[in-house]
């Protein structure tokens, strides 16, 4: 985790010259906000701040283990979906330059892998104890903040995608709804509490929007090719 965090922050002040770290400075606070203030950030966690503060949580999360509305093999099923579209948009996004696909995609796939390690992080750092009482991880869940910070960077596809506002709609909606399906069916089998996941798809969406929009909005990206002794190899480089 903090080789990842450290290497971000490489990549943050590395790609910013003299002239270009005021620029830099404002897209981060600029990322930050809309993450923080986005809808799908703050009122899960201000329900959840809600639900530990009374005794719902529990009523909640004991009504799902006991009137299951997933079954286990669904789990697999809305993980997949979520993470597919995601792909699937992003290089759908009509860019006249190709290396912007390969960069989106690059960003999507990076900042996945960096919530992932966050999920990890949390669960090993927070001592929670689960509903079943198997591990005290219970903040930081995989199958919330994982896959909310991949419907959020899906949304920022669909927003670039040229098709009617309902098409984007459904889109979102599909996304979403996979997401909480999957947050869910961790609650059903007892995992994490109902609150729990609440806090992990507001940490996922924060995560992806944040990322996304850091390293995506108003950004240079350049990719050569270079041959040396028959050996190809590709250089990325964005600058922000």
């Amino acid at each position: 985790m903090k080789t990842i965090i450290f290497t971000f922050l490489i990549v943050l002040f590395a790609g910013c010259s003299t002239t270009q770290f005021h620029t830099g400075w404002e897209r981060t606070k600029q990322a930050s906000y809309n993450a923080a203030t986005d809808y799908v950030t703050w009122v899960p966690a201000a329900a959840s701040a809600a639900l530990y503060a009374t005794d719902y949580d529990t009523d909640i999360t004991n009504y799902f283990r006991d009137h299951p509305w997933f079954g286990e093999e669904d789990d697999e099923f809305y993980r997949g979906l979520n993470h597919y579209e995601t792909l699937t948009t992003a290089f759908l996004v009509d860019n006249s330059d190709y290396a912007q696909t390969w960069k989106r995609v690059l960003v999507e796939f990076t900042g996945l892998e960096t919530t992932k390690q966050t999920s990890s992080f949390l669960e090993k750092n927070i001592r929670k104890k689960s509903p079943d009482g198997t591990h005290n991880g219970s903040i930081g869940s995989h199958h919330a903040l994982d896959h909310f910070a991949s419907s959020a960077m899906n949304r920022r596809n669909v927003e670039h995608l040229d098709i009617p506002e309902w098409g984007k709609y459904t889109l979102n909606t599909i996304s979403y709804t996979s997401a909480s399906a999957s947050a869910l069916c961790r609650v059903q089998d007892g995992g994490h509490s109902f609150a729990d996941q609440l806090v992990s798809a507001s940490i996922g969406n924060f995560m992806g929007l944040f990322l996304h929009d850091l390293f995506m909005l108003d950004s240079t990206t350049n990719i050569a090719v270079s041959v040396n002794d028959g050996e190809a190899k590709v250089h990325i480089g964005f600058r922000y």
